[in-house]
């Protein structure tokens, strides 16, 4: 008798785990009104999108130019002054003409789009699809860049 209570709670256990990760997988539907106001998006750095942002960190590399491979020049070690746990990289155009290892603060907000082509629509038109898949991308508006001590 044992056994079967055994496998009942092994079985129901297993139905649980798999009901919630279905209510995972759901798609909510938020209306584009409701973003910012009911709904947040959280941007790269765990901040809500359009929250104002002080970026400290070191200029990387030496590119002078983003590219499609998605280059960064701008190691993110702190926000608003609060260390993060794992550096973020980031591209900045204006710090661009700074020595790579400066020390830099970019202030600004997050920012986002759609971008790429939907599967739907590709599916329908025959057409090939984009080098960037469909998905909600998000990029860093600066309003102010400086070197630092």
């Amino acid at each position: 008798m044992e056994k079967y209570g055994l496998r009942l709670l092994a079985l129901a256990t297993s139905v649980c785990l798999i009901g919630r990760w279905n209510q995972a997988l759901q798609t909510t539907r938020i209306p584009y009104t409701d973003v910012g106001h009911r709904a947040q998006i959280v941007g790269r750095f765990d901040q809500p999108i359009g929250d104002y942002l002080v970026l400290e960190g070191i200029r990387i590399g030496s590119a002078q130019h983003p590219s499609k491979l998605g280059f960064d020049n701008f190691k993110v070690e702190k926000i608003n002054g609060k260390p993060l746990g794992t550096p973020v990289k980031i591209w900045v155009d204006e710090l661009t003409p700074k020595p790579a290892g400066t020390r830099c603060t970019a202030e600004g907000y997050e920012t986002g789009e759609m971008i790429g082509v939907p599967d739907q629509v590709l599916d329908r038109t025959g057409r090939p699809g984009p080098q960037a898949p469909w998905q909600f991308a998000v990029r860093f508006v600066v309003l102010s860049a400086r070197q630092t001590k």
